[in-house]
């Protein structure tokens, strides 16, 4: 069911609307690894959220190059931003629904548009909390701790997914030693996923995303 799901998600022309594609993502993802749904629901909102009917949704064809942040109206707009700023020299570039730094954690992916894809983009953000629930036990320090080991700059980032954080249990435990990585062995060490300043410390968010097209 899990991969006629994958299937129907990102075939072209079967896609559902784009605002669903991060939670579809976040779904399955969450299902395969154990790692409790409303974080990864909750995430994906405060990292490339938009305001939409009343509500916080997520937008997977979202850019953030070093604090400044980017919504693109299709994936194709997207991967032709990215490469023109990689072709640049820009490195310090967080991408997709999770917002995972292509600096930091490029390497781990088959190339660097692979990153754009939800369903990657989620499997590596929950490989990556995984391992934070498997040093700490306590899903919020990993999810603090998924911005930032900085104390201060986690507990920031928490109170926000706090409060975006739909009512769901958090008790659920990662199965087995975490979802494997696209590329390479093991997920990397104590760090964020996020924007990280020269000193190794993860920056807050950056402005908030401008809308490219409708």
């Amino acid at each position: 069911m899990i991969r006629l799901l994958t299937l129907l998600l990102f075939l072209p022309g079967l896609s559902p609307a784009a605002p669903s594609l991060c939670d579809e993502a976040a779904r399955v993802a969450a299902k395969e690894s154990g790692v409790p749904l409303n974080i990864l629901l909750a995430i994906t909102r405060i990292e490339t959220g938009r305001r939409r009917g009343g509500e916080t949704e997520p937008w997977p064809w979202t850019l953030n190059e070093a604090g400044q942040g980017h919504w693109f109206s299709s994936r194709k707009e997207a991967e032709a931003h990215l490469l023109q700023a990689l072709n640049t020299g820009n490195r310090n570039i967080d991408i997709g629904c999770f917002q995972i730094n292509f600096h930091w954690h490029g390497r781990h992916f088959s190339s660097v548009t692979t990153m754009l894809d939800p369903l990657a983009n989620a499997r590596y953000a929950t490989a990556f909390l995984s391992k934070l629930y498997t040093e700490s036990q306590d899903w919020q320090v990993a999810a603090g701790r998924y911005h930032s080991h900085t104390p201060e700059l986690a507990g920031r980032y928490l109170a926000r997914l706090n409060a975006e954080l739909p009512q769901q249990p958090t008790h659920m435990r990662p199965r087995g030693p975490g979802t494997p990585l696209l590329r390479g062995g093991t997920v990397l060490s104590a760090g964020s996923l996020l924007r990280v300043s020269p000193g190794g410390r993860a920056l807050l968010p950056g402005p908030r995303p401008r809308f490219f097209g409708g």
